[in-house]
């Protein structure tokens, strides 16, 4: 009777801890939407992510917020942000935002879904703790300063198709590995890491 009662507690503790640690509302992020859709609710374009106000270390961002799609993650949405661990990001996201992620020394994995066609300026630059990252194949552009000062950054898988690699996206990532860097390089690369 009392191992039953003490497994009871320590499943609800880790139940109220774990929500703390990755369940993501609504209100755990402030959304833009199109001021159009107020006058004509039947046209919903969507939502883009301005910020996220939650707590969680674990970040899955919803594919629907308040009934409407999220399309997007802004500018800066997550910057400064040294608490997350991980971030996933829905299929519904069709862009990100210039330093969405910038210093977030805490993270160490982002999923990033198909449909997102660049990594924009400054994206994750600061990720000290970003180990890996793979590109899905709907990337064709990855902008200046993109991972930036990742310094743990040691694995990059590309995108098959043509990519074009500005020349300061990887500066300051000196762990990358040699055979990411010949990847990288093979696409035209020609800054330093």
């Amino acid at each position: 009777m009392k191992y039953a009662r003490f497994l009871g507690m320590v499943c609800l503790a880790l139940a109220l801890g774990s929500a703390n640690i990755f369940a993501q509302t609504a209100s755990d992020f402030t959304v833009w939407k199109h001021p159009i859709v107020a006058n004509h609710p039947t046209l919903d374009f969507g939502v883009v992510i301005t910020e996220y106000k939650g707590s969680a270390r674990a970040v899955t961002i919803p594919s629907v917020i308040d009934g409407s799609p999220v399309i997007g993650i802004g500018d800066f949405a997550f910057a400064g942000n040294t608490s997350i661990t991980s971030v996933t990001i829905p299929s519904s996201v069709k862009g990100i935002g210039d330093y969405v992620f910038q210093g977030c020394t805490a993270l160490t994995s982002v999923t990033l879904p198909a449909g997102i066609t660049k990594i924009e300026n400054g994206a994750f630059s600061g990720c000290s703790s970003l180990r890996s990252i793979a590109l899905p194949n709907s990337i064709t552009k990855i902008e200046d300063y993109a991972f930036q000062g990742c310094t743990s950054l040691a694995s990059v898988t590309l995108p098959s198709g043509r990519v074009k690699i500005d020349n300061t996206a990887f500066v300051g990532c000196p762990a990358i590995s040699s055979a990411s860097q010949a990847a990288i390089r093979g696409l035209g690369y020609g800054g330093s890491f």
